[in-house]
C-alpha cells in the first residue's frame, strides 16, 4: 500500500491486477480489485487539503522539548501521537493528515466498531485538556500482511469519523518520501504508552 498526499475532497483507491485481468469494483475507500489468479495489488492515494507530507505544517511540533530516556514529555511534544482505544489503550498510532492514522495492521484487524482514536492526549491518566477524539470509520490494511507469519507489511490506515483541527497538540507527522531509504544504525525517535525497557519494564 502507499499513501501519496495532494489536494481534493476525499481518497481515492485504485486496484489492478498483476496479470493485467480482472474487474474492480466500488469507488472511493471501497474500491477493489477481483483477479483471477487471486492476486491483488492496491495503491491507495490520500487527497486532501491538509495532508501533503512536505507542507510546513508537519512534524514541525511547536512545543517539543525532546525528553527522552523514558521520561514524561510535555504536552505537545508530539502532536501526531495518537491512543487506540477500545475500553482501555491498545495502540499506537500517526496522524497524517486531518482524517488518517497511520498504525500497525496487527493492531486492527477486526472491525472498526467501538474503536476510539484520541488525539492531543498527554497522559492515560486524569484529563487532558488539549485532547479531542474520533471514532474509526474504517480499516484498510496492507494486502500483503499476513499476520502470525511475519512482520512484512505491518501497516493499516484509520478513517476518523470527522476530520480533526490542527492545533499546538494535534498536528500531522511527516510522511517518508517515495523511495526513501533508511539505513541500519540511524537515531530514530519512538513514542507512546509502551514499554520502555525488555521485560516488560
Amino acid at each position: 500500500m502507499t499513501a501519496y498526499c495532494g489536494s481534493g475532497a476525499d481518497p481515492e483507491v485504485t486496484a489492478g491486477c498483476g496479470s493485467g485481468t480482472g474487474s474492480e469494483t466500488g469507488t472511493g475507500s471501497d474500491r477493489a480489485a477481483h483477479c483471477g489468479s487471486g492476486t491483488r495489488k492496491i495503491t491507495v492515494y490520500l487527497f486532501f487539503s491538509e495532508s501533503d507530507s512536505q507542507l510546513s505544517v508537519c512534524g514541525k511540533p511547536s512545543l517539543n522539548t525532546r525528553i527522552v530516556g523514558g521520561e514524561a514529555a510535555p504536552p505537545g511534544s508530539w502532536p501526531w501521537q495518537v491512543s487506540l482505544h477500545t475500553s482501555t489503550h491498545f495502540c499506537g498510532g500517526s496522524l497524517i493528515n486531518n482524517q488518517w492514522v497511520l498504525t500497525a495492521a496487527h493492531c486492527v484487524l477486526g472491525s472498526p466498531t467501538g474503536i476510539t482514536a484520541y488525539l492531543g492526549r498527554q497522559s492515560q491518566e486524569g484529563s487532558n485538556s488539549h485532547e479531542v477524539s474520533r471514532t474509526v470509520s474504517l480499516i484498510t490494511i496492507h494486502p500483503e500482511y499476513n499476520y502470525g507469519t511475519s512482520w512484512n507489511n505491518d501497516i493499516a490506515l484509520l478513517k476518523l469519523s470527522e476530520p480533526v483541527n490542527f492545533t499546538s497538540y494535534i498536528s500531522p507527522v511527516c510522511l517518508a518520501a517515495l523511495n526513501s531509504t533508511f539505513y541500519s544504525g540511524v537515531e530514530s525517535w519512538i513514542t507512546g504508552w509502551g514499554n520502555i525497557g525488555s521485560g516488560g519494564v
